[in-house]
């Protein structure tokens, strides 16, 4: 437990050590939040290395370029840095000021269903990793199947659990 204990603390610091570089290198945007992807398989048991993830804004805030990554052994991605409102727009409410940027996570993995989740809330300096569970499928063929619909989850929908 001591050595899983330490491999969790290590990547937690090369995590900050990620993000102070990108913020000393003017790289990482002023407001912004990073994010990291976790992908498993059998509610979390079993991590999926290699899986593609796709990350785009769901806002007219901040329209970024989609950004992917793949998952390392872990099933984590690399931190994505993700622009934000500044914080200090979620201290007084207003209707005009958005507090949050929405972001769309696409995950794919040969052998498994892909996955789509919308509108997740970024706030700024607030570190997410969002878990993502695929579902095996040794059947599915993207070039004869088509887009998979099943996948997709609406964060906001309060009767689906992620």
């Amino acid at each position: 437990k001591l050595r899983i204990g330490c491999e969790k603390f290590w990547r937690m610091q090369a995590a900050c050590l990620v993000i102070l570089r990108a913020k000393e290198e003017n790289i990482m945007p002023e407001y912004s939040a990073p994010l990291v992807v976790r992908v498993s398989a059998a509610q979390g048991a079993y991590p999926i290395e290699r899986a593609t993830v796709i990350v785009e804004s769901d806002d007219e805030y901040d329209r970024i370029v989609p950004k992917s990554a793949e998952t390392d052994r872990d099933g984590n991605t690399p931190p994505f840095i993700l622009p934000t409102p500044p914080r200090v727009y979620s201290l007084s409410p207003n209707e005009s000021e958005v507090a949050y940027a929405t972001y769309s996570v696409f995950v794919t993995k040969d052998g498994y269903y892909p996955k789509l989740i919308r509108n997740l809330p970024m706030f700024d300096g607030v570190a997410t990793t969002l878990p993502v569970n695929l579902i095996p499928n040794t059947l599915y063929d993207p070039q004869v199947d088509g887009p998979i619909r099943e996948g997709e989850l609406d964060i906001r929908d309060k009767n689906l659990e992620v």
